[in-house]
């Protein structure tokens, strides 16, 4: 950390919520957020080797915590669509401090690389400092910001950098899983006048950085950090190495200026230590290094999380599930929305201002067998429409399942209508002095149970409006018996609002069966006699027909059966036609059977991978 000094000049940075930050991100510039990580910083800010023996003893079997407290971290991330790119250090890193550094690409960090592929998360080597290359993928657009606590990144160019933020849990400092720090590098100078790349360049080099730890002699912060704001960084930055002699005259006649008695020696700077400051190596083609559309093998990652971090059916459910999901949803294009029906995600409420909670079906979104295998928090199988939970997003929710929001949203937005429309109409009301109107409708019959006839009214008036489009099947019938007492030659016949199709009734099947038991119930029954006289009445066919055209014409009235006061036996409907219109009226009801198909074999669905879990306790969460 060459530049870890002037983390207290520079201040805390800005404490940001990382959900706000991503969202932000994607309003702005459309895409996910994505940022390069010091794989360095991510490890050794970790848990440490006394802490994982200790973890190892109380468990008794060979956990992993640093790893797994990695991969909680990264699995949080994936939920907002954040995309990850982890760097390691290469092995031509310059020495620091006078020491060799290794590369971090071996076997301690074996199991984090086989992670991050199991993840389909892309990372690479460097060839020498990986916050230099982060750097350079934040200079180049390929990333939007660099996370690492080396404050080297801004003399490298970086021009957001993200540091862990902190906060007090039982007493201590831990990590936090919702907010990190974030500094940007247009806002340093505001405080340190021309600390830009160049200044900490020339700040590395009189103060002492990774590469010369010593810097010059006497020198110290405050006096580095004045000739920041001189502008000598430019002039070093811009010197070669011929150049050097120079640009040490330059220094020495600035001391004599401030009057400061420091000796410069005739070897200072050192060339190597400014070309490592200003020039440092960076791999060819970091734009083929990032990689976001590696697969996930769903089979592969399964045993992987349960052999090295005791992944069992719980935890799958909660944290590796959600991942796949939201990945599916960022990768879904236009037009393609409608491919993630099967989800069936519905929305819930908003956890905040930023982030929306949801739930999906569990069986469509993973294909393991969960309902055979594996157990839920209470001890039982999950089943098949079991839905499982997650949070995310809202720009994530609208490229996936946009109908999903619409419907959320509609929903919402009729309950606000409601209240609007409600307050408005009381406050019109309110104004004009009158009442205000009420929303029930008078004109149609509701479905609902009508309250007690009035006080004084009649046994005649207390006919139901339900009983209406009986009266109009009746009167329709008593055109056919001149004799009826609802017959009416005046009265113009009843004609359908709509066009209806002309259904031959089921009812006509039985025709002569019915007809045979109406002449055993009414010895008048006009539709008995099997002569009829040619002028007077037409045939029994006819009449069958025309009842049926009747009551078909009425089937899209729908009423509830009401109870009506006796009427003399003049003034009602014939027993025949009554007897009629019930038999038929309930032989339309059955519905009819479709016909007979050859049988078709039943697609076969995919089959699911059943997996075998090992039910033990969780250990080591150290995240």
């Amino acid at each position: 950390m060459g530049i870890g000094i002037l983390w207290n000049e520079i201040g805390e940075g800005e404490v940001t919520n990382i959900a706000e930050y991503a969202a932000r991100h994607y309003e702005t510039t459309g895409r996910p957020l994505r940022i390069a990580i010091d794989t360095a910083c991510w490890v050794f800010n970790n848990v440490n080797i006394a802490q994982t023996a200790a973890i190892r003893e109380s468990s008794g079997r060979p956990s992993n915590p640093m790893e797994k407290a990695i991969l909680h971290r990264i699995l949080r991330l994936l939920f907002l669509g954040i995309q990850l790119h982890f760097v390691f250090d290469g092995p031509k890193r310059p020495p620091k401090r006078g020491q060799v550094w290794r590369s971090t690409h071996d076997k301690s960090t074996d199991l984090l690389v086989k992670t991050l592929d199991a993840l389909g998360i892309s990372y690479h080597k460097a060839c020498a400092e990986a916050e230099a290359d982060c750097s350079a993928m934040q200079k180049r657009g390929i990333v939007d910001a660099v996370w690492t606590e080396d404050g080297d990144a801004f003399m490298f160019g970086s021009t957001t950098l993200i540091r862990f933020h902190y906060e007090k849990k039982q007493g201590k400092d831990s990590k936090s899983n919702t907010h990190f720090r974030l500094y940007r590098a247009e806002d340093i100078p505001k405080q340190l006048p021309g600390l830009d790349p160049q200044g900490f360049v020339l700040f590395a080099i009189l103060n002492g950085g990774d590469y010369d730890k010593a810097g010059l002699k006497g020198f110290g912060t405050q006096n580095s950090l004045d000739a920041v704001k001189a502008g000598l960084g430019k002039s070093l930055c811009r010197a070669a190495e011929s150049d050097l002699p120079a640009w040490r005259q330059e220094l020495v006649k600035y001391l004599e200026d401030i009057g400061s008695k420091i000796v410069v020696p005739p070897n200072f700077p050192v060339w190597e230590h400014l070309r490592n400051y200003r020039d440092p190596l960076i791999t060819h083609s970091l734009s083929s290094k990032w990689q976001q559309e590696k697969p996930i093998v769903e089979a592969a990652l399964q045993p992987f999380v349960q052999e090295f971090f005791n992944f069992q059916a719980e935890k799958w459910v909660e944290w590796i599930v959600p991942m796949l999901l939201t990945r599916t949803l960022m990768q879904t294009g236009p037009g393609q929305e409608r491919s993630n029906d099967g989800y069936e995600v519905k929305i819930g409420k908003r956890n905040n201002s930023t982030t929306v909670k949801a739930t999906f079906l569990l069986s469509a979104v993973t294909s393991l067998d969960m309902g055979i295998y594996a157990k839920n928090k209470d001890g039982g199988f999950y089943e098949h429409d079991f839905r499982a939970a997650f949070e995310t997003l809202p720009w994530i929710l609208l490229r996936g399942v946009p109908q999903a929001m619409d419907a959320s949203a509609v929903k919402n937005s009729a309950k606000l209508s409601k209240v609007t429309k409600s307050q408005a109409s009381k406050a019109v009301a309110a104004q004009s002095g009158e009442s205000a109107p009420s929303t029930q409708m008078t004109s149609a019959p509701t479905g609902k149970k009508p309250g007690r006839p009035r006080k004084g009214a009649s046994k005649d008036d207390k006919t139901l409006p339900n009983s209406t489009p009986k009266i109009k099947r009746a009167r329709k019938l008593g055109e056919l018996d001149p004799n009826s007492p609802f017959s009416s030659p005046d009265e113009p016949s009843a004609k359908r609002s709509k066009p209806f199709p002309q259904v031959k009734s089921p009812a006509l099947k039985n025709s002569s069966k019915s007809a045979k038991s109406f002449s055993t119930k009414s010895p008048t029954n006009p539709l008995k006699d099997p002569k009829p006289s040619v002028g007077s009445t037409p045939s029994l066919a006819s009449r069958q027909q025309e009842v049926v055209d009747l009551i078909s014409e009425d089937e899209t009235e729908v009423s509830k059966p009401v109870t009506k006061p006796k009427q003399p036996a003049s003034r009602g409907l014939l027993a025949s036609q009554t007897d009629v219109l019930s038999l038929i009226s309930d032989d339309e009801t059955e519905t009819p059977q479709p016909a007979n198909k050859p049988n078709q074999p039943e697609a076969t669905p995919p089959p699911k991978r059943f997996i075998k879990w090992n039910y033990e306790e969780d250990f080591g969460d150290s995240d």
